[in-house]
C-alpha cells in the first residue's frame, strides 16, 4: 500500500498484518469477568467493529459441538437495553435471521427480518437461552441452536470450512431502549467463518496468503481526478513493463493465487464497480486499451471482499502468459460533485509455483449489456436467460469443470436472483444458486455460500433476475438503469467466446434467449427465506463439505418456483399474472423430525404444531375423498 493512500476501514483491517482488532469492551471490567468466568467455554472468538467507530461493536464467542450439530454462541456489547445478533443474507437486515436479548424482561427472541424495519418474531423459537450477564453497562448473552433448524425463517451456520467456500455474512446492533429500536450508529457488519480455521474472514484471507503466496502486486488508479457527470467509464491500461515496475517480478510465468480489493475511502460511495481484462499481447504504444477485449480475470462491486483461488488453480502471467491488463471503472457522481480523487484498484498475490489448472470466468445473463435500452416493465418483472446446451457442448474441451466461486450482479432495483444448472436430457435442475433478498446497497456483488459443484459438456443454465421498478426503468450501463450478470470462477479455462453465454451475443452457440414477464406482486419471487409454516426440503439433503474438488454433483436444496414458466420472447407484451395461493404447509413424504432437537430438549412447539396441523389436513382430505 503507497504512503497516504486513504483506503476504507475494511481494507485497513485486511492490511495490518499480524494485528487483531479489539475494541473497548475488551478492556472493560464487567466483560473481562465475564470472560474469566465463562470464557473458557468456547473456542473462537472475533471482534465486530462499528462502521461509525472502530473501536466500538461487539464481541462474538462461539463454540461448535460437531458430535450433536450445534453452535453455542455468546454475544457481547457495551449496553444497556438489548443486544442482538443476526446471519444476514446480503449484509443487512432484508433476509437476515436475528436473535436479540432484552435486559428489560430477560427474554432471547428468534426473529427475522424481510426488509429495514423491526424483526419479525420467528414461528419456531429455536435459540436457547443458557446464560445472561448484565453488568456494568454490558450485556452479554449466552445461547445455543442447532446448525440447521430446518425453519426456513433460520439460516443454516453453514459449513465454510474449505478455501473455496464463502464466509458468513454477520450483524448485529445495541441500544440502550428498553425494546429493541432504530440502532442508529450501534451496528456491526462483517464477514466471518464459524467453522475450520474459525474467525474473521479478512484473518483468514491474508493467513492463507501469507503461506501460499511469494509476493503481491497492487494495480491501482494514482489520484484519478472524478469528472463532473452523472456516470462515467474510466479504462487504466497497465502494459508488460507498468506491470514490472509496479512489482511483478520479470520472469517467464507467475501464477495469481488471489485477489484482494483496495478501495479509496475519499470516493466514498462513488466508485460503483470496476472489472478487470487480461491479455496475453501487450498494449501497443499510443493505441487505446480501450480496443482490446481480452479474458475476464477478476471484478469488485460494493460488498465483494478478497477472493482466493483453490490450491490447484492459479492464473498465469508474465513472458509465458498474460501480459496487459485493462481495468474498466465506474464512477457516479450524480451531485457533480468536484474535487474527488481516486486511487483504487485491488492487489494479486502471486506465487512463481505454477498451479495444475489456470482459472476461468463464465458470465451468463445479459453481461455484455447488449438489452441496453430494454425495459424492464413497471411494478415487478422476472426475465429470464436460457443459455442453450450448445454452449458448453461446442465451447468446451474438458468434460467436466468445477465452480468454486459464483457472483451475482444487478442494480438498486435488483430483488432477486436465480442461476439453475440443467443437465442434458432432464428438466430438473442439477444445481440452484440464489439470493433471496438482493441489497445492491449491501453488495453489489454478491458472493454465493455454496460448495463447489461440476458443469458437464452440455448442461445449460437459466438465469433469472426479479426487479421491481417503475415504467420507465431499463437494462444499461448507468447506476439507474439495471443490468443481470451471473460470474461463475471455475477451472479449468474453456474456450467460451468472450468468457460469455448472454442475450443477443453474435454467436448463436452461446446466444441466451431472453423473455419476461409482469408479476403482479412479490410473492411470485417465490422466495425461500420468511416462509411462513415451511420446514426446508430434507427430501434433497444439503451437501456436506469435501476436502478436495473430485467431480461431484451437488443436489439442488430449495423448492422450485410457485410460478409456472410460460415466459414469452421479450419483444412481445408482458402477460400481467393473477396473485398465487399462499402454500399453508410444506413437508416431504418421509422426511425426518424438522428440527434436530438440542441434546437433552423435547421437540419444539412449533414443530408439534405442524405435525398437529397436517393430521387435520390428511384427516379432512380423508372426508372429502369419502
Amino acid at each position: 500500500m503507497r504512503e497516504g493512500y486513504p483506503f476504507t476501514s475494511l481494507t485497513l483491517s485486511l492490511l495490518v498484518v499480524g494485528r487483531v482488532l479489539a475494541g473497548r469492551i475488551q478492556e472493560d471490567a464487567a466483560y473481562l469477568n465475564w470472560f474469566d468466568g465463562r470464557g473458557e467455554g468456547y473456542t473462537e472468538e472475533v471482534f465486530l467493529p462499528s462502521q461509525h467507530d472502530q473501536e466500538e461493536g461487539v464481541v462474538l464467542h462461539w463454540f461448535i459441538d460437531k458430535a450433536d450439530s450445534t453452535i453455542r454462541l455468546a454475544v457481547a456489547a457495551k449496553a444497556r437495553g438489548w443486544v442482538g445478533f443476526g446471519l444476514a443474507e446480503a449484509g443487512g437486515m432484508p433476509g437476515a435471521d436475528i436473535v436479540y436479548f432484552s435486559l428489560a424482561d430477560g427474554k432471547l427472541i428468534d426473529s427475522y427480518a424481510t426488509e429495514y424495519s423491526p424483526p419479525i418474531v420467528d414461528e419456531c423459537q429455536d435459540w436457547v437461552l443458557l446464560n445472561a450477564t448484565t453488568s456494568g453497562g454490558v450485556i452479554v448473552w449466552e445461547a445455543e441452536r442447532s446448525l440447521d433448524t430446518g425453519d426456513m425463517q433460520d439460516r443454516i451456520f453453514f459449513d465454510d470450512s474449505a478455501l473455496q467456500v464463502a464466509a458468513s455474512r454477520v450483524i448485529a446492533a445495541w441500544g440502550d431502549t428498553s425494546t429493541i429500536s432504530y440502532h442508529g450508529k450501534s451496528v456491526s457488519r462483517g464477514t466471518v467463518r464459524f467453522h475450520g480455521r474459525a474467525g474473521s474472514d479478512e484473518r483468514f484471507f491474508l493467513d492463507v496468503m501469507d503461506k501460499e503466496s511469494e509476493g503481491f502486486v497492487d494495480l491501482t488508479l494514482e489520484n484519478y481526478s472524478v469528472p463532473l457527470v452523472d456516470t462515467v467509464y474510466f479504462s487504466l491500461c497497465l502494459d508488460y513493463s507498468d506491470l514490472i515496475s509496479r512489482g511483478l517480478p520479470d520472469q517467464s510465468l507467475v501464477h495469481i493465487i488471489g485477489y484482494l480489493p483496495l478501495i479509496d475511502s475519499g470516493v466514498g460511495g462513488h466508485l460503483h464497480h470496476f472489472l478487470v481484462h487480461a491479455m496475453e499481447d501487450e498494449i501497443v504504444p499510443g493505441n487505446s486499451c480501450s480496443s482490446h477485449y481480452g479474458d475476464f480475470a477478476y471484478g469488485w462491486a460494493p460488498g465483494a471482499g478478497p477472493i482466493m483461488f483453490p490450491s490447484e488453480v492459479g492464473f498465469p502471467v508474465g513472458k509465458n502468459g498474460y501480459k496487459s491488463f485493462r481495468i474498466v471503472f465506474h464512477f457516479d457522481n450524480p451531485r457533480l460533485e468536484s474535487g474527488l480523487r481516486d486511487n483504487s484498484g485491488f492487489r494479486l498475490y502471486y506465487t512463481s509455483q505454477a498451479r495444475q489448472h489456470v482459472a476461468g470466468v463464465l458470465r451468463l445473463g445479459d453481461p455484455n449489456t447488449l438489452l441496453k435500452g430494454r425495459l424492464l416493465g413497471n411494478g415487478w418483472s422476472e426475465h429470464q436467460f436460457d443459455c442453450p446446451s450448445s454452449c458448453t457442448q461446442s465451447m468446451f474441451f474438458d468434460d467436466n469443470v468445477t465452480v468454486f466461486g459464483e457472483f451475482f450482479h444487478m442494480h438498486r432495483k435488483g430483488r432477486r436472483f436465480v442461476n439453475r444448472l440443467f443437465r442434458e436430457g432432464s428438466d430438473s435442475a442439477v444445481h440452484e444458486s440464489f439470493v433471496d433478498f438482493f441489497d445492491f446497497s449491501q453488495a453489489g456483488a454478491y458472493l454465493i455460500q455454496q460448495h463447489p459443484y461440476i458443469i458437464q459438456r452440455a448442461d445449460s443454465f437459466k438465469t433469472t433476475c426479479f426487479f421491481q421498478a417503475d415504467d420507465k426503468a431499463a437494462f444499461g450501463y448507468g447506476s439507474g438503469d439495471e443490468m443481470c450478470i451471473a460470474y461463475l470462477f471455475y477451472f479449468p479455462r474453456q474456450d467460451v467466446p468472450l468468457d460469455s453465454c448472454g442475450a443477443l451475443l453474435p454467436f448463436h452457440r452461446c446466444r441466451a434467449q431472453h423473455s419476461s414477464v409482469i408479476l403482479e406482486n412479490d410473492r411470485y419471487l417465490s422466495r425461500m427465506f420468511g416462509s411462513k409454516n415451511k420446514m426446508r426440503n430434507y427430501s434433497m439433503p444439503l451437501p456436506s463439505a469435501s476436502p478436495s474438488l473430485e467431480a461431484t454433483s451437488f443436489p439442488v436444496t430449495s423448492q422450485p418456483s410457485i410460478v409456472e414458466k410460460r415466459i414469452f420472447e421479450s419483444t412481445g407484451e408482458p402477460t400481467i399474472w393473477p396473485s398465487p395461493k399462499l402454500d399453508t404447509l410444506t413437508w416431504p413424504s418421509g422426511a425426518p423430525s424438522p428440527r434436530p432437537s438440542l441434546a437433552g430438549e423435547e421437540s419444539s412447539s412449533c414443530a408439534k404444531m405442524l405435525v398437529a396441523h397436517f393430521a387435520i389436513f390428511v384427516y379432512f382430505g380423508m372426508l372429502m375423498i369419502c
